[in-house]
């Protein structure tokens, strides 16, 4: 069993930080004891180097998969993030991308992010930073539904 712990963080102009440390500061005081102290261990700079060659790792060689396996459907738009593990799938099919998501996870028990959430209809949202045979049987899933979706009416 593989444990995991998110700390969380944000990087954005001043207005939109200042409005978020608000909200943070309405819902919760301070982080947890272990959370606190995983983050300062987190943040040494002999681990913090450590940890991003790990991520920059993952990133990569996770990408090299969801390229290749993107790339053999024709019918899906796609471009290498500029940062981060999560690339935007052009699905191209009648569908809003809210109904597709929903047909997705009722119809075939798969989750994606619609794009409607962020104002990209006929956009999937796929996140990419999990470990390679996840990965793969995630995309041998997804990839063919995202494609199909082209060819319905």
């Amino acid at each position: 069993m593989i444990a995991k712990l998110r700390v969380g963080w944000t990087v954005g102009p001043r207005a939109h930080v200042a409005s978020l440390w608000s909200r943070k500061d309405y819902t919760s005081i301070a982080p947890t004891a272990l959370g606190d102290a995983l983050a300062a261990l987190a943040l040494r700079s002999d681990v913090r180097a450590k940890l991003l060659e790990r991520t920059r790792r993952i990133v990569r060689d996770n990408w090299s998969i969801v390229e290749r396996r993107l790339g053999e459907r024709e019918e899906l738009g796609f471009r290498a993030p500029d940062a981060g593990a999560i690339v935007w799938v052009r699905h191209r099919g009648p569908e809003t991308s809210l109904a597709l998501a929903e047909t997705m996870r009722s119809a075939h028990g798969v989750l994606v992010v619609p794009g409607e959430h962020f104002a990209l209809n006929g956009y999937v949202r796929l996140g990419f930073g999990l470990d390679p045979g996840d990965l793969e049987a995630a995309l041998e899933r997804v990839v063919p539904l995202l494609g199909n979706a082209a060819h319905r009416t």
